[in-house]
């Protein structure tokens, strides 16, 4: 990474601190929103044990959605992809891509992974990732109110996402030059099975990641329908994706440009900063938590070893190997 890209990571992580700041105020500013933000902790374990349990299912799920696209190639141990995925997603926040570098550096000594791989399987589950949240995003633009509207074309546009990851990826792998061209990626998307486990699985995550907005709604005492969150949440989880420099602060900003859309509600733009917050809270607490059992599993296996795990590293060619149980 150039001083250039430093230079604009950094100044990305601080706008986002900035905007955290802003959304905290936001928050804090009014009696009425901080009287409910008290009682989210006062009124017993079941909303805060809510929020952070779905926040370790939003954890499980996406491991599972890298350990789904990989079996395509490589029958890497479950516990090594989710306790690599567990100690990434801890460092998500960072700037500089640091989850990436880690979860690149893990599984390149553990497993001994090939860069070609690392780099095809992480585009094979953007791509994904873009057929789940792609269909969401074009509802939220053009559902004009209708509930059913909205998840009619979040289903459709789901299953044609799925359909088309897998055509287009065996039409792509017949052609031996095209197939060099997308560096593997087109062997990982091959698989139907594979491919529509990745896909529910991120969709499961999507929808926790929208319960959590529901519960929080439901603690601090915001009328507030589960499509709705739904909506809060795929603009959090969207701007949690794309983002460059961690992901903290432009989350919680997508989440007051969204609430936007709620206008007609009467619902003051303090509420959606304190409903952002308290699911970023839960995140924060679970992750961490998950991240340190993830470092502390994988530490033993070799995480620190100078030469990584060279049996695996033996076993690993510069290609990708199709799973013969792939399909």
């Amino acid at each position: 990474m150039g001083p250039v890209a430093i230079g604009i990571q950094s100044a990305a992580f601080v706008i986002g601190l900035g905007f955290l700041g802003w959304s905290m105020y936001l928050a804090f500013r009014d009696d009425e929103t901080r009287q409910s933000l008290a009682a989210l902790f006062d009124g017993g374990p079941v909303a805060p044990a809510g929020l952070i349990g779905l926040a370790c299912l939003s954890v499980l799920f996406n491991g599972g959605a890298f350990f789904a696209i990989l079996r395509s190639a490589r029958n890497v141990p479950f516990a090594h992809v989710m306790g690599v995925n567990a100690l990434a997603t801890g460092l998500n926040v960072l700037p500089f891509k640091v989850s990436a570098i880690v979860r690149v550096a893990a599984h390149r000594r553990l497993d001994g992974l090939p860069y070609r791989l690392l780099i095809a399987w992480f585009a094979a589950l953007a791509g994904t990732t873009v057929g789940v949240l792609g269909p969401i995003a074009l509802a939220s633009m053009f559902w004009g109110g209708s509930v059913l509207v909205w998840w009619v074309i979040t289903i459709v546009g789901v299953a044609i996402s799925t359909a088309g990851c897998v055509v287009g990826a065996r039409l792509v792998s017949a052609h031996t030059r095209l197939d060099a061209l997308t560096l593997g990626v087109s062997e990982l998307l091959r698989s139907l099975p594979h491919v529509l486990v990745a896909i529910v699985l991120r969709a499961a995550d999507v929808l926790a990641v929208a319960g959590r907005f529901y519960i929080a709604a439901w603690a601090l005492d915001v009328p507030t329908s589960a499509t709705q969150s739904l909506l809060l949440a795929s603009a959090y989880f969207l701007t949690g994706v794309v983002s460059p420099a961690g992901a903290l602060g432009v989350r919680e900003v997508a989440v007051l440009g969204a609430g936007a859309a709620f206008s007609e509600t009467g619902l003051k733009i303090d509420i959606f900063a304190a409903m952002a917050l308290t699911v970023t809270a839960a995140e924060l607490i679970a992750n961490s938590a998950l991240s340190a059992l993830g470092f502390l599993y994988l530490a033993p296996k070799g995480l620190f070893a100078k030469h990584g795990n060279r049996e695996a590293a033996a076993g690993t060619k510069a290609e990708i190997e199709i799973n013969p149980h792939a399909e």
